[in-house]
């Protein structure tokens, strides 16, 4: 019962994160459009996933007239009759990516002195930023921050080769596609809530961001959550049954 109190209030954190991180991206002039996209995708799964926690949680009685979740389960599972969408939306988050290999414009520069230098600017940059990982205050959230990095550096390096073996016929191929951006996108979504999270200098939020990091590192590492990553969230989901974790509105 408190793993799930935990899970959704990490949601809750995650969801204004990602949110606020692609406000921000659009307000400095840029596109936002991958940022947008992983907003939207890791929304509805943190939307979906808290309905399925909720309904653990009430139980039958979720399906009494009245009940403020059964009333609204057409709202709260909507996210889950569109996941199509969300799956479009990870192959397109892909090919965001992709347009950045040097690859994607050797017709442009085909000196291979000038490609190979793209070529290993573009590996680089999976590093850049870490040195804003270092000024986090909360040592958790720091940890999560540089785990991820490494982890995102681990991504790229796996859609590097896949587009230098497969090439245009990568297309074909949706299953490694969505794969691999998903995992770019827990990675990325755990910079985003790490920095969110300590910025706002409130305990209870950086404890759920902690949790929700954990959960989304493991799944981007394609591996089951550790003692240490459930021992975080029971102490989240103790918390929230004690009325302590208290979140800003």
């Amino acid at each position: 019962m408190q793993g799930r109190l935990a899970r959704i209030a990490g949601g809750i954190v995650a969801c204004d994160a990602l949110a606020a991180w692609a406000a921000a991206a659009i307000d400095a002039g840029q596109s936002g459009e991958l940022e947008a996209i992983a907003a939207k995708v890791t929304a509805s799964t943190c939307v979906r996933d808290g309905a399925i926690d909720a309904l653990g949680i009430h139980g039958g009685r979720a399906f009494l007239v009245g009940h403020p979740l059964g009333d609204a389960f057409h709202d709260h599972f909507a996210v889950t009759v569109y996941e199509g969408e969300s799956d479009l939306l990870g192959l397109a988050l892909f090919k965001g990516i992709a347009r950045r290999h040097p690859l994607a414009g050797h017709a442009a520069d085909p000196r291979r002195l000038g490609r190979a230098g793209a070529w290993l600017a573009w590996r680089l940059s999976a590093a850049a930023g870490a040195a804003r990982d270092a000024s986090l205050l909360d040592a958790r959230l720091r940890g999560q921050a540089r785990v991820a990095r490494r982890g995102l550096g681990r991504v790229a390096l796996e859609i590097d080769r896949a587009i230098r073996r497969h090439g245009s016929r990568l297309a074909d191929r949706q299953l490694e596609v969505g794969m691999l951006a998903a995992a770019a996108r827990e990675f990325v979504a755990v910079l985003a809530v790490a920095h969110h999270a300590d910025a706002a200098g409130h305990e209870p939020t950086g404890d759920a961001a902690d949790a929700w990091c954990r959960l989304a590192v493991a799944r981007g590492a394609g591996r089951q959550p550790s003692a240490a990553d459930l021992s975080a969230l029971a102490a989240v989901g103790s918390a929230v049954v004690a009325g302590t974790a208290a979140f800003p509105a």
